[in-house]
């Protein structure tokens, strides 16, 4: 009998594997389901770094024109420099000027101030450059304005 018992233990352990053939199918399938997910992964990153870029190039963009917009704003009444009179142009890379508005906000304004009691009138207010993009253009991600008190 231990024979005997020993065979059935060899045949069934046996009729549990699966045929050659069944086992190349699942195989077939779990490395098509993985190369999906891969791809599905792949574009992802794709799309978030893409985004990623444009937010990078938009915000640099933003930056020249700021910083531009700044030395205008510090040189104004050196060297001849009068940002009221002529309004000055922000120049940025790869965009024509033609697609950006400059203006010039507060020349001519002025205000009265009163120290220990004292009025002290005629006080210019503080001027500010504004930048608008042109024609609906996403170039700079919207109106910037720079000026005033600690801008």
């Amino acid at each position: 009998m231990n024979s005997h018992s020993s065979v059935t233990v060899a045949r069934s352990s046996g009729s549990a594997k699966r045929s050659p053939i069944k086992q190349r199918g699942d195989f077939l399938i779990e490395s098509l389901i993985g190369m999906v997910l891969m791809a599905i992964i792949g574009m992802g990153v794709v799309l978030v770094t893409s985004k990623m870029s444009v937010a990078q190039k938009d915000m640099r963009m933003q930056e020249i024109a700021v910083n531009q917009m700044r030395a205008l704003l510090l040189k104004n009444g050196t060297n001849g420099i009068d940002i009221c009179a002529i309004t000055p142009t922000v120049k940025l890379p790869g965009v024509p000027d033609a697609d950006i508005e400059t203006e010039v906000i507060g020349c001519g304004e002025s205000t009265t101030a009163t120290i220990r009691g004292i009025p002290i009138s005629n006080i210019p207010k503080p001027l500010f450059i504004a930048v608008t993009p042109k024609n609906d253009s996403d170039v700079l991600g919207g109106k910037i304005i720079v000026g005033g008190s600690g801008s």
